[in-house]
């Protein structure tokens, strides 16, 4: 008997909670959005960037350009390597 009541009573809450979900649905996922909107835009915001240093042989390369630039005459890949 009281398996029954449970389960009776236990159908009734679910079925009060659907309908005031669905009732209330609306206004339910629009404040949800805001408190998103507000929970994404707080917080620090990043700021620059990294930038990895130049190695040794990229400022070689350019030197090398540079200099064949400055003779007038261009620069062929093997002399790069």
């Amino acid at each position: 008997m009281l398996f029954a009541l449970g389960f009776i009573v236990g159908l009734v809450v679910a079925t009060f909670v659907a309908v005031v979900l669905t009732y209330f649905k609306r206004p339910i996922v629009s404040t949800i959005t805001m408190a998103e909107a507000q929970l994404i835009n707080a917080g620090p915001r990043p700021r620059g960037a990294i930038y990895m240093p130049r190695d040794e042989a990229d400022v070689a390369r350019d030197r090398i350009v540079a200099e064949n630039r400055a003779k007038g005459k261009d620069t062929h890949i093997s002399e790069l390597q």
